[in-house]
């Protein structure tokens, strides 16, 4: 699972792109460094009403704790703003592994 480091590097050094791939929204973001690519995809997260934004917004957690109630990570959606923020530990966000090089 990413840091929260790894979060505010991908920000810093990549470009997003809003994508469209088999009917499914996603971020898309390119290094600036190398030139490599990862995804994103729109898949929303689970609220106490159930599941929010699907296909609009992805929800990802960090491997950042911030105590019982707060953690940190990804919001990615088609403004682009991609914020790397804190969260609710109560919403079901998703998971993106990564592997290291």
């Amino acid at each position: 699972m990413p840091s929260y480091e790894d979060f505010q590097e991908l920000k810093a050094n990549c470009t997003a792109f809003w994508v469209t791939i088999d009917g499914v929204n996603a971020c898309k973001f390119v290094s600036n460094v190398n030139g490599k690519e990862v995804l994103f995809p729109a898949h929303g997260r689970m609220g106490s009403g159930g599941l929010d934004n699907d296909n609009l917004q992805g929800w990802y957690w960090s491997t950042y704790y911030g105590g019982e109630s707060s953690a940190r990570g990804l919001i990615t959606d088609s403004t682009l703003t991609n914020a790397v923020t804190g969260h609710s530990r109560s919403l079901g966000c998703l998971i993106r592994p990564v592997r290291d090089p």
